[in-house]
């Protein structure tokens, strides 16, 4: 390099150093609002998502996807996640609906699809005859959620405000399924596990209420049933389900208690396993020193 080379360098204007703030990033695409979100993969599991689902978001029937199960038949879920050989942990913050202004005709009929302006109708939460199915009013002012696996495990945390009612179902085949719900969740629940008994958190068992238990699945209500009459019979409805995996339910804040409560299963489970490989041992000694004196 020659002198005159080095002396234009010099002048030349200095980069602003490299930010590594991670606020000076761009925003994950999946947390950015939007609506009527389909995610389905044969292998691969989908941890660590989160997604803001925001319902005053419509799409033109062009873009919308076509859904990959007849969880929820009518209306199209805001959010499907499927994942066949894979596991699905996901963070869902569901935004409010916005208040329509007074007179407003095309606000009062923006949450239906296809010209569809029923109020009032009937939505059956079910993915197959061996899973929940939870039947609940339906309104257009509802977020429904859907998520299921074949082979993985389900974590999934929704949280929501009372001003936007949530349909959520998570089933898997082989996995264990674990739902974190807002407490402001006021509506039935329907959970099943073939194995096991399926499992409510402390805090949320205090707040349901008993209905009925028959062919494999459990029924409860979450909140004050007259309450939920005295709306038409509207709100939040839940179904949860596994067949061959554990089902555990309960609040959003929860995981930490839900975590120590599964360690010390764990460990129980470990200590009756040594307890039991130590009679075995035990029985085993004395048939051989019998064998060996007689």
């Amino acid at each position: 390099m020659t002198q005159t080379d080095s002396k234009r360098a010099s002048q030349l204007p200095v980069p602003p150093p490299y930010d590594s703030d991670p606020s000076s990033l761009p925003p994950d695409p999946f947390t950015r609002p939007r609506n009527n979100v389909l995610i389905s993969r044969t292998f691969g599991s989908l941890r660590g998502a989160r997604f803001t689902i925001d319902p005053n978001i419509h799409l033109p029937a062009s873009l919308l996807p076509q859904p990959r199960s007849r969880i929820f038949e009518k209306p199209p879920p805001n959010l499907e996640l499927s994942v066949d050989f894979g596991a699905i942990d996901a963070e869902v913050h569901v935004l409010p609906f916005a208040e329509p202004a007074e007179g407003d005709a095309d606000a009062e009929g923006a949450g239906s699809r296809d010209g569809d302006d029923r109020d009032d109708d009937l939505a059956f939460i079910s993915f197959g005859d061996s899973e929940p199915r939870c039947e609940t009013r339906w309104r257009k002012k509802t977020v429904h959620i859907a998520t299921k696996t074949t082979t993985g495990s389900i974590a999934l945390r929704v949280h929501a405000q009372p001003a936007a009612p949530v349909a959520v179902h998570a089933a898997s085949t082989f996995g264990g399924v674990r739902v974190y719900l807002p407490r402001t969740l006021h509506g039935p629940l329907a959970l099943t596990s073939t194995l096991r008994a399926p499992r409510l958190s402390p805090a949320l068992r205090r707040a349901c209420t008993p209905l009925r238990e028959a062919d494999g699945a459990t029924h409860w209500f979450v909140g004050d049933i007259d309450a939920w009459r005295a709306r038409g019979e509207r709100g939040d409805a839940v179904s949860v389900g596994s067949e061959f995996g554990g089902v555990w339910v309960g609040y959003v804040g929860e995981e930490s208690d839900a975590q120590e409560g599964e360690a010390a299963r764990a460990r129980r489970r470990a200590g009756a396993r040594a307890l039991m490989f130590s009679v075995l041992l035990m029985l085993a000694c004395w048939f051989l020193l019998t064998m060996t004196l007689a």
